[in-house]
């Protein structure tokens, strides 16, 4: 138990600085724990590693181990917890993303005689874990509401509209290595299944071909494709093509429906647990989108630097520099 809590504390660590948390106890008040987490750190293989720990009683508010508290280390996960906490509070539990579908033209009969046109907020709800094991299902949705307006062909294409997330959707300073890995999938205001999407292989150095997930780099895209499946699989006819390459200006747009998100408290819990990156990016994004309009990092940062004062934390004991886009990745 005391592992859990050491490891969890060291992201109360990051923040600690000037806030409002009481003196260290002397070390001899809590010596069995002490000697616990000292074991811990001085294990050889850690021999290379940095740690800073602050493990507080959240009722007394005592210092129960301090070890390099004060001190700012490179932000890892434990951003999340910024992120989240911040979230919760500015958005509030029940808060949820609406991705809106429109069109530039009119319903003839059962055919929408122009293109369909996806408005989205960066719903990350969109995947496998939170759509009953199959993100496919959201899409079905998406036909099934298209459907239920008595629509079964579209004359258009396919396409998206706004820019809720300007930034680029590769972090600065990235590296090539980066962009192989699950936790470097991009992300945007149109998004698919957390980044990933099924259907690739690799062959292992003895012959055997195992899968591996596709890594999405052009999210938009992804998403217009799974929507133009589901289309199809509810026979829907599409007589242009899924074309993400430019976003439509999202005005005088004729509105069709809109599908809402799970609740915040909901999205929460699936970031956090296996510490998601891609849910993680698109909260801080979304903070700055609901509350300025404009979803990006920079934005962002500065709402959270916000909060942390409010809560009595000036932000240079959580930023010790100003952060750029990788660094605000929640890597």
């Amino acid at each position: 138990r005391a592992l859990v809590i050491a490891a969890a504390s060291v992201a109360a660590a990051a923040c600690a600085g000037r806030s409002r948390l009481s003196a260290p106890s002397p070390r001899s008040a809590h010596p069995a724990l002490n000697r616990f987490a000292d074991s811990l750190i001085a294990d050889p293989m850690f021999r290379s590693a940095n740690w800073g720990v602050l493990i507080v009683d959240p009722q007394s508010g005592d210092t129960l181990y301090s070890r390099n508290a004060g001190k700012l280390f490179m932000p890892a996960s434990n951003e999340k917890l910024l992120t989240g906490a911040t979230a919760l509070t500015q958005l509030g539990p029940d808060f949820r993303f609406v991705t809106r579908f429109a069109t530039n033209a009119a319903q003839h009969d059962s055919t929408l005689e122009g293109d369909l046109i996806v408005i989205g907020r960066g719903d990350p709800t969109f995947s496998d874990s939170m759509r009953a094991g199959d993100y496919r299902n959201a899409f079905r949705d998406m036909a099934d509401s298209l459907a239920a307006r008595g629509i079964n062909r579209i004359h258009g294409s396919l396409r998206r509209a706004g820019d809720a997330f300007p930034d680029s959707s590769y972090g600065f300073g990235w590296q090539v290595d980066d962009l192989r890995t699950p936790s470097g999938a991009v992300v945007d205001e149109l998004f698919v299944n957390e980044g990933l999407l099924p259907g690739g292989t690799r062959v292992r150095a003895n012959g055997d071909t195992v899968s591996r997930p596709i890594v999405v780099r052009e999210p938009a895209a992804a998403f217009l494709d799974a929507l133009a499946s589901a289309l199809a699989e509810r026979h829907i006819g599409l007589d242009g093509t899924a074309d993400a390459a430019v976003a439509l200006p999202d005005s005088e747009l004729v509105p069709l429906f809109e599908l809402r998100s799970p609740p915040l408290s909901a999205i929460l819990a699936r970031m956090a647990k296996p510490s998601q990156n891609q849910i993680a990016e698109i909260l801080f994004k979304t903070l700055a989108l609901e509350k300025t309009g404009v979803g990006s990092a920079d934005s962002a940062r500065r709402g959270v630097e916000r909060q942390l004062l409010a809560w009595g934390v000036e932000p240079d004991a959580a930023f010790d520099i100003p952060l750029s886009d990788e660094e605000t990745r929640q890597v």
